[in-house]
């Protein structure tokens, strides 16, 4: 890509995240492509405070007419500021515009949002909502779209924000949300579950976009209530309707009396660093027996109430803001998840603060691999056991994201299952023998009834693969709901009918495969409460290279708990073809999954034979009586074994004597030296063919 311009007027290590924006093809076409590029990037000071001679954030925006070889700074006059670290930063050029880097319309987005109708020398502000107008747009930019339309008609133009997905059909003068009828998009942080049987009320902290909580919504719907960036919420252990959140930038700490409809504010006696806007990541947990107590993490300390939030008393500081957790059982108990370590009290209920008789924690992060300790909570019937999870990536194997580990314990067990994602959430079960155990990764939900002996995948035919970032059980209501970050707040509750599963072996990815049918399975299970009837298993489209095999028949039924397999054979339509791919249809009963799609993917594989000879096979001379020799190397270019059955010669001066036994057989990406020898039976130039089973090399030889 082609650099910005040199130092001094972008100082070294002040750029950040880069954008890249083709413009639509000038009419006539370019015969060389492409020619008109944008490109912008974000801007990183490196002095703090930040001076005059750091780099803008954005830097600006470039252009180039010539494909890249060359770059100019547009004026960009009206660009707006502040990408936030490029977390809000994205740029598109409208497919309407003629790609001839003077009238091409850009649409430009940071914090805020702009649009350019010629080519970045000036920007016009679009409408945001809140404050400018009703119709505007959301905060925080991702994404732009575009649907062209026919000559004369504007593109619809699509933004992706931290609110969600908006429309504009009038060259962005007025925006839509389009978030409504069963797309969601919320950015969940943290969620909670009124603690009465029905668990008829959620409340969640979002993104950019408040505390909101299911009290006053229509149907699914949510009611945002208070705050700007909502992070967390708990219900008091005791007290009915109680609950308390957590909002970024002033909003601090909230106490509602109504289900989260109404909220007053308790913040701590912060210091000036703790209220700072950018230390807006501060949770709030209850004792879940107890009415009225409260542990707030701030940036800095960990505070107490015990009067609902009327008083508070500082009971340590620690290396940012944490994740606590209270024992059920034991009201002294509390763990607290900071950074890369967990800490854990056994009096925080204690009079006094610290040592010798007041409250105090120990570090037992022994034995965690160094990672940010997503969450660490008790078990729900031992006040003892501790389990946490842990983000990142881990690169070995197990793959250090679930631990569990008692008071005394003085180190951690691993009980991760062989997925290396980042787990953000945890959920324990204790009305299960041993406990149940629920984890909330980067791709969904996965749940262990052994310990973490072994683990499987909650259901995932009807949960998309998206961040889980929190997960709260309602044992008396027997729901599970799964905070995520961009899908909204999904339930999972125990089936009144069937309900469809499927494993499938390898994921149905064959790979390579050089000689077929290869078979892998596909089991369907019932984890309903009623008989699953499968009524079909076949190929819905794609390389006919896939099969489903006939046995079992379908249609066939499937009691509650059971499960079937099925076996999918591949062998490949066309050799060396890559990504060859079908699609599988199930049909079934499962009213909420009645077709479930899955693809079966696999290469076609062969061999490739290459074959090398010194002086491209002129042996050279040889006198009446002797020889002469030359190594031949076999080459296998392909991807599958190379087999050569025989190897014969059209001359029999022309020979390979040091081979005695056939196949001889090269692996993909390997290589085999043959002799060949010219051993001249009369004077005069020789020739000989060399046949390597289908393939033939001529060789040349004299006296």
């Amino acid at each position: 890509m082609p650099s910005a311009p040199p130092p001094p007027c972008i100082p070294a290590r002040s750029l950040g995240k880069f954008i890249v924006a083709l413009a639509p093809p000038a009419t006539p076409p370019n015969a060389a492509g492409v020619q008109v590029l944008y490109a912008t990037m974000e801007g990183q000071p490196v002095n703090t405070p930040p001076l005059a001679t750091d780099a803008p954030d954005p830097v600006g925006l470039f252009m180039s007419t010539d494909g890249g070889t060359n770059w100019t700074r547009r004026t960009a006059t009206g660009m707006p500021p502040n990408t936030q670290g490029g977390y809000s930063f994205h740029m598109a050029v409208d497919p309407a515009s003629p790609g001839d880097g003077i009238n091409d319309i850009i649409y430009f987005g940071t914090v805020n949002q702009a649009r350019s109708s010629n080519s970045g020398g000036s920007f016009t502000a679009l409408p945001t909502n809140p404050p400018t107008a009703s119709n505007g747009l959301h905060a925080d930019t991702h994404s732009w779209a575009f649907f062209r339309q026919p000559a004369g008609t504007p593109s619809i133009v699509y933004c992706g924000n931290d609110g969600g997905l908006f429309r504009s059909i009038n060259d962005g003068g007025d925006w839509t949300g389009i978030n409504g009828g069963g797309l969601q998009t919320g950015l969940f942080y943290n969620i909670d579950i009124k603690p009465n049987a029905a668990a008829d009320v959620t409340v969640g902290a979002l993104q950019d976009n408040q505390v909101q909580t299911t009290v006053g919504g229509s149907g699914l719907g949510w009611v945002a209530t208070v705050g700007g960036d909502g992070f967390d919420v708990a219900y008091d252990g005791a007290i009915a309707k109680q609950v308390y959140s957590t909002s970024g930038c002033g909003n601090g700490v909230n106490r509602s009396t109504d289900d989260g409809a109404n909220w007053t504010n308790i913040t701590p006696p912060w210091t000036a660093a703790e209220a700072a806007c950018g230390n807006q990541l501060t949770s709030v947990s209850t004792d879940p027996s107890n009415g009225g107590i409260i542990y707030v993490s701030s940036s800095a300390t960990l505070w107490q109430s015990s009067d609902g939030g009327g008083t508070w008393r500082s009971l340590q500081a620690f290396a940012g803001a944490g994740i606590v957790d209270v024992a059920r059982s034991n009201g002294n108990n509390v763990v607290i998840a900071v950074g890369t370590q967990v800490w854990v009290s056994t009096n925080a209920r204690a009079a006094t603060v610290g040592p010798p008789t007041g409250v105090t924690f120990t570090n037992i992060s022994a034995g965690l691999p160094g990672t940010n300790v997503a969450r660490a909570i008790f078990d729900p019937n031992d006040p003892t056991i501790i389990y946490a999870v842990c983000g990142g990536f881990s690169g070995t194997a197990p793959t250090a994201h679930a631990f569990r580990t008692t008071i005394s314990a003085g180190t951690w067990t691993d009980i991760s299952p062989a997925l290396d994602l980042p787990f953000n959430a945890i959920a324990l079960d204790g009305t299960e023998t041993p406990t149940t155990i629920y984890v909330g990764n980067d791709f969904g939900v996965m749940r262990s009834v052994d310990g973490g002996s072994s683990w499987s995948i909650l259901d995932n035919i009807h949960f998309p693969n998206v961040p889980v970032t929190d997960l709260i059980l309602s044992q008396p209501a027997g729901v599970l709901r799964a905070a995520t970050y961009g899908r909204g707040v999904f339930e999972f509750v125990k089936p009144a009918g069937p309900v469809i599963a499927v494993n499938l072996e390898k994921n149905l990815a064959f790979g390579t495969v050089c000689s077929g049918p290869e078979s892998l399975t596909l089991e369907i299970f019932n984890v309903g409460a009623a008989d699953l009837i499968v009524y079909s298993v076949q190929r819905l489209m794609g390389s006919s290279g896939f099969t489903v095999l006939g046995n079992p028949g379908t249609p066939v039924t499937i009691a509650p708990g059971d499960h079937l397999d099925f076996t999918v054979q591949y062998s490949p339509a066309t050799i060396g073809t890559p990504g060859d791919a079908a699609t599988i249809r199930i049909r079934s009963n499962d009213p909420a999954a009645p077709v479930v799609d899955l693809q079966a993917k696999g290469i076609g594989g062969a061999a490739s034979l290459v074959t090398a000879i010194a002086n491209s096979g002129n042996i050279g001379s040889a006198c009446l009586g002797t020889f002469r020799e030359e190594e031949l190397t076999i080459n296998n270019a392909g991807s599958c074994p190379l087999s050569i059955s025989n190897i014969t010669s059209s001359s029999a001066e022309f020979l390979a004597p040091h081979v005695t036994s056939y196949p001889l057989v090269v692996s993909p990406g390997g290589s085999l030296d043959v002799v060949i020898r010219f051993q001249p039976a009369s004077f005069g130039a020789k020739s000989g063919t060399i046949t390597l089973t289908s393939a033939c090399l001529t060789l040349l030889g004299g006296p």
